[in-house]
């Protein structure tokens, strides 16, 4: 869904700061809410299936497609992606 994201903003020109996070809301909360699932949500006691990515920032999560360190659903990690990052001087 990220690349789809990355296209969006690219072809409705969305390149400000405020308009990368509508895109990301709309590839997670805003479709939860127009599929009309209920119970569903980051809150307590709602179904929450999460990606954990490696990026700082939601401008970084569309911009750069950073790897996918943690997938969580139904409360049970099924992927977890291991790797170890060095620099060299």
């Amino acid at each position: 869904m990220l690349q789809v994201a990355l296209v969006t903003a690219h072809a409705a020109q969305m390149t400000l700061p405020h308009e990368i996070e509508k895109v990301f809301d709309m590839i997670t909360c805003d479709a939860a809410k127009i599929l009309r699932l209920e119970n569903y949500g980051l809150e307590e006691g709602k179904d929450a299936d999460i990606v954990i990515l490696d990026a700082l920032t939601i401008n970084d999560a569309i911009r750069l497609q950073p790897a996918r360190l943690y997938v969580i659903k139904g409360g049970k990690v099924i992927a977890k992606n291991e790797y170890k990052r060095e620099l060299t001087i």
